[in-house]
């Protein structure tokens, strides 16, 4: 370890990089019973490395015993008091205005990094699921009462384990059939290992099993279970859209007719062959039917 740390000290030097020692920090990700009885001091450049049990890196928190629970208490102090502040506005902006609203102060804070930290057991989501449930009543102004069922629904908004299940499903899919280049980090169908005509065919393959908390909460297993949920005809009759083809400057202003013409070309040629067309949804207002 002693060699890396000079290489890397090496490196940085030779690119004109500086380390700030101070705001650098390792953990040690291993068994709860193993974690005290390693004692390990890192020094680079003879300053001393601090050991700690969390940090942040690019708005995740990172623990390490990866149960993502001071993640998920950060997340429930951003949006804990936005529903009250709200709902004082409930009768003054429009359904679309308050809409904006949870959009921007609350999924937001809610689907950043799920892919990661939506692997927590559910007595960590529980808790920010009841935390949306009234904050999403707090907003629109409904009933503390009101069914939690019914609300998603009528709303057009998707419940938390909803987004993880999407941003899962959605990396599963680019991940498969995106990246070309690497058959390592590929998921691979199980039409891949064998001809035979069995139900979970266009199923992705599994990985290999663990029996450790950590395996089985691992990101690749929980893309890989998330994507193999979805309805049959959806995963095998699916599509994306590049937006950059449709509205490349972003806006609804400038839409490129092209994109428009070739998206429809291709409906049309699904449907000729018998089939429905389904578009994958890599984009918020696509899966709420806008």
């Amino acid at each position: 370890m002693e060699d890396d740390f000079q290489s890397l000290s090496a490196w940085l030097s030779k690119n004109q990089l500086f380390m700030n020692y101070k705001k650098t920090t390792y953990m040690i990700f291993t068994k709860p019973s193993q974690r005290n009885n390693i004692d390990l001091e890192l020094k680079i450049n003879n300053e001393k490395i601090l050991r700690v049990s969390s940090t942040k890196f690019l708005g995740l928190i990172i623990d390490e015993t990866l149960c993502w629970k001071q993640h998920i208490t950060s997340i429930m102090k951003k949006i804990g008091s936005i529903g009250g502040v709200v709902f004082r506005l409930r009768n003054i902006l429009n359904k679309g205005a308050l809409k904006s609203i949870y959009y921007g102060l609350v999924q937001s804070n809610l689907s950043y990094t799920s892919l990661i930290w939506g692997t927590a057991t559910n007595s960590r989501l529980n808790p920010l699921q009841r935390l949306q449930n009234r904050t999403v009543k707090q907003i629109f102004g409904l009933h503390y009462r009101h069914p939690s069922l019914d609300l998603y629904t009528s709303l057009g908004i998707m419940p938390i384990r909803n987004l993880i299940s999407q941003s899962a499903s959605t990396f599963a899919y680019l991940i498969t059939n995106k990246n070309k280049r690497n058959s390592q980090t590929k998921f691979k169908y199980n039409h891949e290992f064998h001809s035979h005509n069995t139900r979970n065919n266009s199923k992705l393959r599994p990985t290999v099993s663990n029996s450790t908390r950590y395996g089985l909460q691992a990101v690749r297993n929980n893309c890989i279970q998330n994507f193999n949920s979805l309805p049959e005809e959806f995963t095998t009759h699916r599509f994306s859209i590049s937006w950059s083809r449709v509205l490349p400057t972003g806006g609804v202003d400038n839409i490129n007719e092209k994109g428009v013409k070739y998206y429809k070309a291709y409906v049309d040629k699904v449907i000729e062959n018998g089939m429905e067309p389904m578009v994958f949804p890599l984009n918020r207002r696509m899966c709420l039917g806008y």
